[in-house]
């Protein structure tokens, strides 16, 4: 392992322990699952988490150590206090205020996931279903917005 990766590694490490301090200092509030593990949000049911694919290898490692693994890492850790605490309203709140304040594709749509299942959590898949509508069409959008490739010249 190079030095350079060694340290933000030691970050991430001092970011999970102190998760697993956190949550075994303060059980779950009455009726509430315990928290998922410290990589769930990466792996997610069916094992098709937010980067599903891009975990795998250097690529996922080096989007995960910038600015935006740092907000991503700071959204999930904010998210497991505030279940933790039994504040389930603070996290739909957190996600919210991320849309609010960023225009990064990249977090806006992790914003976005984790904002659809924070609604989901109560069973109400109508507020996750919009959820997830509005991010597809703003998704859409962007997409529509990109270059046209040019069309290549094949006799």
């Amino acid at each position: 392992m190079k030095r350079t990766l060694a340290i933000p590694a030691l970050g991430g490490l001092a970011l999970a322990l102190g998760l697993v301090v956190a949550s075994a200092a303060e059980p779950p509030a009455p009726g509430m699952a315990p928290p998922p593990p410290a990589q769930a949000w990466m792996h997610g049911p069916g094992h098709g988490g937010m980067h599903h694919g891009m975990h795998h290898g250097m690529h996922g490692r080096m989007m995960m150590m910038g600015p935006r693994g740092a907000a991503i890492r700071d959204m999930l850790a904010l998210e497991h206090l505030y279940r933790a605490q039994g504040h389930t309203e603070a996290v739909a709140a957190l996600y919210r205020g991320v849309l609010a304040r960023s225009q990064d594709p990249l977090l806006r749509n992790f914003a976005y996931a984790r904002l659809a299942r924070a609604e989901l959590a109560p069973r109400a898949t109508g507020a996750a279903i919009k959820t997830l509508h509005q991010a597809l069409d703003e998704n859409l959008t962007a997409v529509a917005a990109l270059p046209k490739p040019m069309a290549s010249s094949r006799r």
